[in-house]
């Protein structure tokens, strides 16, 4: 009787191997980009919240918006400090409100409420944020493009 004496893996061991592991990254890749878009959305309302709340409080100084009415309302609220930091930038020597969905933010004073309007909303952040619980009263959600 011979013996045979293999050392090692087969081809087919391999590739069930392979197999396996390229099921397991799939499976991780999608769980990973609904987090990702989960986190995206989250980020987002949290920005908004940011704005809704510097907006109350700088209602709760002047009692209008009149004296801000008819100026560039988001380089207004920039320099008022309206937006968090991590949503400016500068580009082209001018500064851009940028969300967390990488679009622009832009906000319009009128004599007694105030326009934000949310350019280029992904569409599971835009969802999140009109089913968000926001006083609607003095704030309008617009979106330009939902992608």
């Amino acid at each position: 009787m011979k013996k045979n004496n293999e050392k090692g893996r087969s081809m087919v061991e391999m590739l069930g191997v392979l197999a396996i592991i390229g099921v397991l990254s799939a499976a991780g890749l999608a769980g990973y980009s609904k987090a990702m878009a989960k986190h995206r959305s989250n980020q987002i309302i949290d920005q908004f919240n940011h704005i809704q709340q510097s907006l109350q409080s700088l209602y709760a100084r002047v009692n209008t918006y009149k004296s801000l009415a008819g100026s560039d309302g988001t380089q207004m609220a920039i320099s008022l400090g309206v937006f968090p930091s991590d949503m400016i930038f500068t580009e082209n020597g001018q500064q851009v409100v940028r969300h967390a969905g990488k679009g622009t933010v832009s906000l319009v004073f009128h004599d007694d409420d105030v326009s934000v309007t949310f350019h280029d909303l992904p569409k599971d952040a835009a969802i999140a944020l009109a089913s968000a619980d926001f006083n609607p009263n003095w704030v309008k959600i617009e979106n330009s493009d939902n992608n």
